[in-house]
């Protein structure tokens, strides 16, 4: 599995660590400060993007990490899943239950994998 990581802060940074202790590759970075996602991308190995577009076309990808601001989140994850990636969204997963029941429609018709990481329980 090839991921992408979207938004380079704190938790983005934690996962990307997570995601190569584990044995995969971060293959590509983004986020709103350029200066952040040319960061992360440096100390893992991956390719930085200004925007997700772009991301998403990375060839080898397959599996996003969204951790960006809560009002971000959906939208991106939205993205992601049309675009056919599987996809892990930090908590919580939409600002309210219509935007995680989008998330849940999206996900049932296709073949991507969407879940929600709580890894503060």
């Amino acid at each position: 599995m090839n991921f992408a990581i979207i938004g380079a802060g704190g938790i983005g940074h934690k996962r990307a660590i997570a995601v190569r202790e584990l044995g995969y590759q971060v293959v590509a970075v983004a986020d709103i400060d350029a200066s952040r996602a040319l960061a992360l991308a440096a100390e893992v190995g991956a390719k930085a993007y200004s925007n997700v577009s772009s991301l998403l076309s990375e060839p080898t990808l397959n599996t996003v990490i969204v951790s960006t601001t809560n009002n971000c989140l959906a939208g991106l994850a939205e993205q992601c899943l049309l675009s056919g990636k599987h996809v892990l969204i930090e908590k919580p997963a939409g600002r309210n239950p219509g935007e995680i029941s989008r998330l849940r429609e999206i996900a049932s018709g296709s073949k991507a994998i969407c879940r929600v990481g709580f890894n503060h329980r």
